[in-house]
C-alpha cells in the first residue's frame, strides 16, 4: 500500500466538534474517530521525540569538534549512545506514522450539514412530478430486451454477469442523452472533460475511495494501476498539485467517461438489466 496522503483536517478533527460530526454522520466505525486521534497524538509524541535527539547529536557532533583531545572519548560515547537511541526509535516512528496514516485514510470527508441523515431506506418525496400510468409499465430490462436495445444474455457469454450490449436506438440514445447532458453543463459554465480511466493509488486514497472501497475496485498490471468507478477520482487529481486562487474559483468540470466497479457485496440486488453493472458510462459533475 501506498504512504497515502491524508485529506482530513486532523487539527480541525481535533478541536473542532462540528468538523468530527460531520465525519461521524457519515457512519464511520465507532471509535474510528478517537483512534485516528490517539494514533495521530502518539506521532506526534514520537516525532518531538526524534527531533529533540536529531538536534542533540547535532549538538555533540558539533562539539567534538570544538573540544580539546582529552574530552573527546567522553563526547564519542555520548554521542554514539544517541546514535543508538535515534536507531532505535526513528522505526517506531515510521511504524507510528504508517498506523495514523492508515487509519485516517478511513475516515471520510464531513458531510454537508445541510444533507440529511440516513440511507436508501431514509429518503423523503419532496415531490412528485406526472401521473402514474394506469397499467404497470415495463421496467427497463424488459422493455429493453423486447425491443432489441440491451442485450445481456450475449454479455454474460462473453464477459460474464452484470454486463450488457447496447444496440440500435438503445447505443444511440446514450451517446445523445451525453451530448445533451454535456451541452447543458457548458452552457452553465462547465469544461468539458473526456479524462484518464486508469489512475494511480495515490489518486484512489486522495479522492476517498481507498482504503475503504478497494475492494470495489479492479486492478491493473499487479496493482500499479486502477480502473476507476468514476471520473470523480481523475477529475479530483487534475489540480492536486496546485493551489488555485480564488478569482479562479468555483471551477467547474464535466467528465464523461467510461466506469468500472466490481460490485462486491451486492449478490442478489438488481441482477436484471444495466442498474448495477461492472462497466458503464457516465458524465459527472465536479467543482473546486
Amino acid at each position: 500500500m501506498g504512504a497515502g496522503v491524508v485529506v482530513i483536517d486532523l487539527r480541525r478533527l481535533r478541536n473542532e466538534p462540528e468538523y468530527r460530526r460531520g465525519i461521524e454522520r457519515k457512519r464511520v466505525r465507532p471509535g474510528l474517530v478517537d483512534e485516528v486521534l490517539a494514533a495521530d497524538d502518539q506521532r506526534r509524541q514520537l516525532q518531538t521525540e526524534v527531533q529533540r535527539l536529531r538536534e542533540r547529536q547535532n549538538a555533540a557532533s558539533k562539539a567534538i569538534g570544538k573540544a580539546a583531545p582529552d574530552e573527546r572519548p567522553a563526547l564519542i560515547e555520548a554521542a554514539s549512545a544517541l546514535k543508538e537511541e535515534l536507531a532505535a526509535l526513528e522505526p517506531v516512528l515510521a511504524e507510528a506514522e504508517t498506523r495514523a496514516n492508515t487509519l485516517a485514510l478511513q475516515l471520510p470527508n464531513p458531510a454537508d450539514p445541510r444533507v440529511p441523515d440516513g440511507g436508501e431506506d431514509d429518503a423523503v418525496v419532496l415531490r412528485a412530478v406526472g401521473a402514474r400510468a394506469a397499467a404497470p409499465p415495463l421496467d427497463h430490462a424488459a422493455f429493453g430486451a423486447a425491443m432489441g436495445f440491451v442485450d445481456t444474455e450475449h454479455a454474460a457469454d462473453v464477459s460474464g454477469s452484470r454486463f450488457a450490449y447496447l444496440l440500435r436506438e438503445g447505443a444511440l440514445l446514450e451517446l445523445a442523452l451525453v451530448q445533451w447532458v454535456m451541452s447543458r453543463l457548458v452552457a452553465e459554465g462547465f469544461t468539458p472533460v473526456v479524462p484518464p480511466v486508469l489512475v494511480r493509488e495515490s489518486a484512489m486514497e486522495e479522492a476517498g475511495f481507498f482504503p475503504t472501497d478497494r475492494n470495489q475496485v479492479y486492478e491493473v498490471d499487479g496493482g500499479e494501476l486502477y480502473l476507476v468507478g468514476t471520473s470523480e477520482v481523475p477529475l479530483s487529481g487534475l489540480h492536486r498539485r496546485e493551489t488555485l486562487p480564488a478569482s479562479e474559483l468555483p471551477a467547474r468540470y464535466a467528465g464523461f467517461s467510461s466506469c468500472f466497479r466490481r460490485e462486491a457485496g451486492t449478490y442478489g440486488k438488481d441482477t436484471r438489466g444495466i442498474f448495477r453493472v461492472h462497466q458503464f458510462d457516465k458524465v459527472e459533475m465536479f467543482s473546486y
